[in-house]
């Protein structure tokens, strides 16, 4: 039986939290199926029939919007014979059809067409055979949740001190509400999906990593930059003192880098959703967000200005992956067990219900596996 209390303890994580198939099983029951999962934005189904395929953990779902304009988290998967109704990653449809025998779905989840159907008799309950429904689903300022728990915590409690951060990054638009760029990126990886995660917060390794296109005097004065502990496992590199991100995604020092529980990253210009596919298989959804209100010109930097840093050939991301790569080949020297994360633990301060740390301290990953170990050792429950 796996004891979490031995395998994340404070200031280290035992390896075989990113290489132990079980415990990878183990987490995509209970991380995953037991908190609230980013599952998209509201910009992203904003009519009427619009639908975006995703998953919880593994778990294939649709997000959708009905006729009365409500928002849905179906499980995709055909209550006959398990088939995936829905195939195109993002479209617009009153219905879903199975391939397979031609069973039919409103994009609520309601069963609306059996084929053959007079081969049923009456135990057959129609109305109880539609796609399953995600029990709890809530949206913040756009950012849509889903859980598959029924008495998680109420989606504002649950963001804790993550909710400033949406709330600023959704007000760089006019009026508040942002859309995206068309297209998503795609990228895959072979590691854990909680490299990302970490990644996503850690003010420690830019200055080797990316330090082709970190300027030395940035790399020095950042006495002001601060990383945090936000609660529930989220976490933020804070380098707002120097101010708030740049309208046109440049990097110029300010701003911050978000990760929220546990598969949303929020930076610069962009909204990442990390899909663990295997223990040693991970791929990162990747939308470039449109503010609205800004001059064409400016739109146009923004996007090309995620390009340069994180597009696929850009001077930023691609440096992640490949450490993230080496990362997965050093933890096959099963010989050494603990991985550090000590880096500030003395020297944490407290500001209301967060810890704050120096720019380059782990103070957000020990956060995170704070959330990450009370949830797989199952101690929320008590």
């Amino acid at each position: 039986m796996l004891d979490f209390d031995t395998l994340v303890q404070e200031g280290r994580v035992h390896a075989s939290v990113y290489s132990d198939p079980a415990i990878f099983e183990h987490e995509m029951k209970t991380v995953f199926e037991r908190s609230w999962v980013y599952i998209g934005h509201e910009a992203e189904v904003a009519h009427a029939g619009d639908y975006k395929r995703a998953t919880m953990g593994r778990q294939p779902v649709i997000l959708t919007r009905d006729k009365g304009d409500n928002l849905h988290v179906l499980l995709n998967r055909c209550r006959h014979r398990g088939t995936q109704v829905c195939q195109d990653e993002f479209g617009n449809s009153s219905f879903f059809r199975c391939a397979y025998h031609g069973w039919t779905y409103e994009n609520n989840g309601d069963l609306t067409g059996v084929t053959f159907s007079d081969a049923y008799d009456e135990t057959f309950e129609k109305e109880k055979m539609g796609l399953l429904r995600v029990p709890r689903v809530a949206s913040y300022r756009g950012f849509v949740f889903a859980s598959l728990e029924v008495n998680v915590s109420e989606l504002s409690d649950y963001l804790a001190g993550a909710a400033e951060f949406i709330n600023e990054f959704s007000d760089l638009s006019l009026g508040g509400e942002f859309d995206f760029f068309e297209g998503t990126q795609k990228t895959g990886y072979d590691g854990n999906w909680k490299f990302s995660m970490e990644n996503g917060m850690d003010g420690y390794h830019p200055d080797f990593v990316h330090r082709s296109v970190i300027p030395k005097s940035t790399r020095v004065n950042d006495s002001r930059a601060l990383t945090r502990d936000l609660g529930n496992g989220h976490g933020v590199i804070d380098s707002r003192a120097f101010g708030p991100p740049a309208l046109d995604g440049s990097d110029d020092g300010g701003g911050y880098y978000m990760t929220v529980f546990p598969n949303l990253v929020v930076l610069k210009s962009q909204v990442r959703i990390i899909r663990p596919v295997s223990v040693n298989r991970t791929e990162v959804y990747t939308r470039v967000v449109h503010l609205r209100g800004l001059e064409d010109d400016i739109s146009k930097t923004r996007l090309r200005n995620h390009q340069i840093g994180f597009g696929p050939a850009g001077s930023i991301s691609p440096d992640d992956y490949e450490m993230f790569r080496r990362n997965r080949e050093g933890f096959e020297a099963h010989s050494v067990d603990w991985v550090t994360l000590m880096r500030g633990l003395h020297s944490e301060e407290i500001e209301g219900n967060q810890r704050i740390g120096g720019l380059r301290d782990e103070t957000p990953q020990r956060g995170f596996w704070r959330q990450w170990k009370k949830l797989t050792s199952g101690t929320d429950k008590e």
